[in-house]
């Protein structure tokens, strides 16, 4: 994303707090968060509320809390911004497990990716 918008582009990696709390075993995670903002959403199941303690352990004290951004700011200048949200229960390990039960998954994604999923033949039982 970097090449195709640049440098000066306001990118945002949104991902569920339980995502995030595995970021830790992700390749390289101290890059990435100096190449994009976060936004860390809450889930039903998890914690309701984000607490400094799930930044990695060996990158928190490169992170400050800013509580006119409500956020943690990185030293890149990049943040992880906490939002808590009411949502329906939808992940993509749910609609995978419908589709191979042979479920809908209608108004869990997009018309367009329930047409791509589809014509593909993706997450079918034995494919």
């Amino acid at each position: 994303f970097r090449k195709l918008w640049g440098a000066a582009a306001e990118i945002y990696f949104i991902l569920g707090l339980d995502a995030f709390l595995e970021i830790g075993t992700w390749k390289d995670p101290g890059v990435l968060f100096t190449l994009c903002h976060f936004v860390i959403l809450t889930r039903p199941g998890f914690e309701k509320k984000f607490t400094p303690e799930h930044l990695p352990v060996d990158l928190a004290g490169e992170f400050c809390y800013d509580a006119k951004k409500e956020g943690y700011l990185h030293r890149s200048g990049f943040g992880v911004f906490p939002r808590e949200i009411t949502a329906l229960d939808i992940s993509s390990t749910r609609i995978r497990e419908r589709i191979r039960q042979g479920g809908s998954i209608r108004y869990l994604v997009p018309p367009a990716v329930e047409k791509y999923i589809a014509e593909r033949n993706l997450y079918r039982k034995g494919i």
